[in-house]
């Protein structure tokens, strides 16, 4: 199960990642300028001009990732409910259930006969 999130992390954050990369890029390069010229340091430019203009592209794309991501996380789920049924299995097959010597030996009907 550790090993499922930790798949999912490291996948949808490589997804989540390309959406802000390109939502960013698709600001143009003049937004930037105009922000420069108007004595906004990279943080200001970057919180105030590109990032609110951004959001625009990058809210769809991240509402579809959350909804494939929950989608994902019911199938590992349900992986996980196979793994752990099919982990408790073999080992019950590898030992048969044997009789023990103390149950035969206490019936009269199956005692050994010395």
């Amino acid at each position: 199960m550790v090993s499922a999130v930790i798949a999912i992390s490291f996948c949808y954050g490589a997804y989540m990642g390309e959406v802000f990369r390109a939502g960013i890029l698709s600001v143009p390069k003049g937004q930037t300028e105009a922000a420069r010229s108007l004595g906004f340091n990279n943080f200001q430019t970057m919180t105030l001009v590109i990032l609110p203009q951004a959001m625009r592209t990058i809210l769809p794309p991240i509402g579809n990732e959350c909804i494939a991501m929950l989608k994902d996380t019911s199938l590992v789920s349900i992986i996980a409910v196979a793994d752990l049924l099919r982990r408790g299995r073999p080992s019950t097959i590898s030992s048969p259930i044997r009789s023990s010597p103390s149950y035969t030996s206490s019936s009269p009907c199956c005692s050994p006969k010395a």
